[in-house]
């Protein structure tokens, strides 16, 4: 980490920009906590409602994927 070279640790503004995304992606309803159960079992809707079901599984991997990137910043 010489020289401001190559990869480096974000600044503290940078992880707060991080925090404040996932806190404005809130928390699953019980309704999408359902259907993303069911989408972790692996069973999928009919389409069109299967457009919907991909759009909130892949916004809960962009919170859990974001969530544990926070974890390892904060072990850094």
């Amino acid at each position: 980490m010489a020289e401001n070279k190559g990869l480096k640790s974000p600044i503290f503004s940078q992880v707060q920009a991080l925090e404040a995304t996932l806190e404005a992606m809130g928390t699953p309803t019980p309704e999408q906590s359902a259907l993303l159960k069911v989408t972790m079992e692996g069973r999928k809707l009919e389409y069109p409602a299967r457009y919907s079901q991909e759009k909130l599984f892949g916004l809960y991997r962009v919170k859990w994927h974001l969530d544990t990137a926070l974890e390892i910043l904060g072990m850094l």
